[in-house]
């Protein structure tokens, strides 16, 4: 029986086995990390160098209202979870999310998630903490802010990962991470929240 020629080089067979076995390997990490990360409710979520918020804490802003504290960041999310809004020092994509995000706070409060708007120090740029509490103060005066505004307290691991601002997490009730959305994109933003409905 006559064999019929291979239209291939060695070469070429060659590279058609890599790309199946690196085929392989990106389909096993797809499942894997579609299969979530053990939450009990079923729902993916993400890693970001193995932070999430359960260990954070921040300092609630007084703005004059007489109540300035310290508080853990799984205290203040909501029912169902939380948006938190990282932002720095002025800046005008920091500006144009508050001023959006504060027109969609009372329906999303009213059913269960809560906004925390935290304004991270940077020592670097001599923007201190008080400089933060100040600055949040600013917003809410500013845009008519009613969520919860704060400075960072031990947040160091999230400035290190964070390059530009505003930087948002979705996150559960347990504080874990579904979404991540650096800068402001209005559908984008509403799309991660939804999230928590599901």
């Amino acid at each position: 029986m006559r064999l019929k020629k291979s239209y291939f080089t060695n070469e070429e067979k060659l590279v058609l086995f890599y790309s199946g076995v690196i085929l392989a390997i990106v389909s096993i990490a797809l499942c894997v990390f579609l299969s979530g990360c053990g939450n009990s409710d079923h729902r993916d979520c993400i890693t970001i160098d193995g932070l999430d918020f359960n260990d954070c804490s921040v300092h609630v802003a007084d703005c004059g209202t007489g109540v300035s504290e310290y508080r853990a960041v799984a205290d203040l999310i909501g029912e169902l979870g939380a948006l938190v809004i990282l932002t720095g020092g002025p800046c005008p994509y920091c500006k144009k999310e508050i001023e959006r995000v504060v027109s969609w706070y009372e329906y999303y409060h009213s059913r269960g998630i809560e906004f925390i708007h935290v304004v991270l120090s940077d020592p670097e740029q001599n923007f201190s903490k008080e400089s933060c509490l100040d600055y949040a103060c600013e917003l809410r005066r500013s845009y008519g802010v009613t969520f919860i505004s704060a400075a960072d307290d031990n947040m160091v691991e999230f400035r290190d990962i964070i390059s530009a601002v505003p930087d948002n997490f979705v996150i559960d009730k347990n504080g874990r991470i579904l979404a991540r959305i650096t800068g402001f994109n209005e559908s984008t933003l509403r799309s991660a929240i939804e999230l928590l409905f599901k």
